[in-house]
């Protein structure tokens, strides 16, 4: 679906870039801790968010930053992973990812003029405008 949507490339190490993007943002959440207790799943998390979870953050980060273009896997427009990066940062910014600080991400550079990039794209906006549309026609 990502490539007949052109959001993935037929560049083999653009390809393989957006691979890796993809499964970090997979790791992170996957290897997020929940502990049914409230007070360990705090503790887990606040530790996640120190260690692991920042390594991963900053490897996107590093990506984000090496790229000579707007988008993460230095692709020519936006591609699958700059969306699956985006999502991950708005759960964040929402406060939708317990006990790590809503901006959290802010103190990655590269991933906050990704954010900037993506949630600014004709695609992105456009389709959040639709939306908008029709909750008006109900």
């Amino acid at each position: 679906a990502a490539r007949k949507g052109k959001l993935y490339s037929d560049n083999l190490l653009e390809a393989m870039r957006i691979d890796e993007v993809m499964d970090i943002v997979q790791d992170i959440l996957a290897k997020t801790p929940s502990p049914p207790d409230a007070e360990e799943k705090k503790k887990q998390r606040e530790e996640y968010a120190s260690g692991k979870m920042f390594n991963f953050m900053s490897r996107l980060n590093q990506l984000a930053e090496q790229s000579t273009t707007a988008w993460i896997a230095g692709t020519a427009d936006m591609a699958i992973a700059d969306l699956m990066t985006w999502q991950l940062l708005g759960m964040i910014s929402s406060g939708n990812f317990d006990h790590v600080p809503a901006d959290y991400h802010t103190q990655f550079a590269g991933l906050s003029r990704l954010e900037k990039a993506v949630s600014e794209h004709a695609v992105v906006t456009g389709y959040y405008a639709s939306l908008s549309a029709a909750k008006q026609d109900l």
